[in-house]
């Protein structure tokens, strides 16, 4: 297949930037599994397995695409186009109207907050992450901290109701920040 994606920021991301990561990684696996895609993404952006077009407005990403695309899937700049589309809302957007189609979340609970019941969850490119043999008693909580959508002190709470260990981490270059019991 033909596949566009598009993102609003810059790909690769630098700092923190969970969409582009996931718009970065999709590229990537789509890439691997031998489709022709095409990222749109914002100015500075590069990407060593497909075609990267630069666009810093919803206007010059609808220019971008390409014509013979068999799908697009926007992950930004929402913007309607008459050929086959997937939008995947990442955040929170309480103007969300409803009567939407072909819209995508990445949970249950983030479907289910916009009204809708379709999602997918976000990929995880497990090769590229050391995985530990053993379980541990320790929790993660790996976000943008400062934002609050995030719910931190939620996860602060729940590790102290049930008696865990929270690692926290986040913030713009994904450092451990605190390591301790809560």
């Amino acid at each position: 297949m033909r596949i566009t994606l598009v993102a609003e920021r810059t790909i690769p991301c630098k700092g923190y930037g969970g969409t582009e990561r996931q718009v970065d990684w999709l590229a990537k696996e789509l890439s691997r599994l031998g489709h022709k895609v095409v990222l749109i993404a914002g100015r500075g952006s590069s990407h060593p397995l497909c075609e990267v077009r630069q666009a810093s407005s919803a206007a010059e990403c609808r220019a971008a695409i390409p014509a013979d695309t068999d799908i697009v899937h926007f992950n930004g700049w929402y913007i309607e186009i008459s050929r086959p589309a997937l939008y995947t809302m990442h955040g929170f957007d309480p103007e969300f109207t409803q009567n939407r189609p072909n819209w995508n979340f990445v949970s249950a609970s983030h479907a289910r907050n916009h009204g809708r019941e379709t999602f997918v969850h976000n990929g995880f490119p497990v090769d590229a992450y050391r995985l530990s043999a053993g379980k541990t008693d320790r929790l993660l909580f790996l976000a943008g901290i400062a934002r609050a959508g995030k719910n931190l002190n939620r996860a602060v709470d729940l590790a102290r109701a049930f008696d865990f260990h929270l690692d926290i981490a986040g913030g713009s270059r994904w450092q451990l920040l605190q390591r301790t019991k809560v």
